[in-house]
């Protein structure tokens, strides 16, 4: 699954990870996470994160991480899967 398969009105939890790769413009991650992020701004998703994650993505973006793997939970009914 991708960040492209995403339905839309499907909440989602948004990592750390996400946002960095947003934040940085990362050369390999930054477009999806950009497009993820624009989907969220016009509410095609519900994107939910929580202030733990925003303190990491904050040191992530001034700290520039080496690749970090990075993933998106979508709860559909009663099952999880994970975006990447």
């Amino acid at each position: 699954m991708t960040f492209a398969d995403l339905l839309a009105g499907e909440a989602i939890f948004l990592d750390a990870n996400t946002l960095v790769y947003h934040f940085v413009s990362d050369p390999l991650y930054g477009a999806a996470c950009s497009q993820l992020l624009h989907r969220i701004e016009n509410q095609e998703l519900p994107g939910l994160t929580s202030t733990k994650i925003k303190e990491c993505a904050w040191r992530g973006k001034l700290t520039r991480p080496p690749r970090i793997f990075f993933r998106v939970e979508v709860v559909r009914g009663n099952r999880r899967q994970t975006a990447r």
